[in-house]
């Protein structure tokens, strides 16, 4: 899953639509995030955010309904005359790996 290429979208009704099919292929049920740190240098903005996911647990071979996942996010936005113009997100995805790892080994010392 984490292991694909950059996604490179412009416009919102595509950005609307990664968001929907990754929604549905994941059975992501709630997404949370936290700002932590906000730094802003002219038209950049920094955030680091935690960010919380509850998604199904079958899309990740678990055998529990739904599962919890915290990642640490940096996201970086420029903004220009009032529009976004840049726009990444870079999340520790080996911290939420690492999570689903533990939960996996759980699951396998219950049986």
């Amino acid at each position: 899953y984490f292991d694909r290429p950059t996604i490179d979208l412009t416009g919102p009704e595509s950005i609307r639509g990664l968001w929907r099919g990754a929604s549905e292929e994941s059975d992501t049920r709630e997404i949370n995030y936290e700002v932590r740190h906000r730094f802003r240098a002219g038209p950049v903005v920094l955030y680091e955010l935690l960010t919380t996911v509850r998604v199904g647990g079958a899309f990740w071979e678990l055998q529990r309904d739904e599962v919890t996942v915290v990642a640490r996010q940096v996201t970086i936005l420029e903004v220009r005359e009032g529009r976004v113009t840049r726009h990444e997100d870079h999340v520790d995805d080996g911290e939420a790996m690492a999570q689903l790892e533990e939960i996996r080994r759980s699951e396998e010392g219950e049986r």
